[in-house]
């Protein structure tokens, strides 16, 4: 059984790597697991426009990353978070409150899954 933390421990130290790659790659982030972000988990957009709670850093674990192969796109990450999920991956699968952020030529994007 993986340990929890330690697998989080090692991603979370591993972000400024991941944000200044030389390659295409991708990381999640998900809510950290607190009483007082209950409310936002798995909490659409439409939801977070209406309370005006949007999605803050500081609420979110860096969870993962792992280089983008041929043939990725978020569909692909979707799926393989869902159905085929990494050993070292120890979130809960991708789902509405998530964001997927993908490194591709020098530059970040975010994505909010919806």
């Amino acid at each position: 059984m993986k340990d929890r933390n330690s697998v989080l421990a090692k991603f979370q130290s591993e972000e400024q790597k991941f944000l200044s790659n030389d390659g295409d790659c991708f990381g999640i982030y998900q809510l950290r697991m607190s009483d007082e972000l209950r409310h936002l988990y798995f909490m659409g957009m439409d939801y977070l426009r209406k309370s005006e709670d949007f999605p803050r850093k500081q609420n979110y674990d860096f969870i993962y990353y792992s280089k983008f192969e041929d043939g990725m796109n978020l569909e692909k990450i979707y799926e393989i978070f869902n159905i085929y999920r990494p050993d070292d991956f120890v979130g809960h699968s991708l789902s509405v409150s998530d964001i997927v952020v993908l490194h591709i030529d020098g530059s970040n994007t975010a994505y909010y899954v919806d």
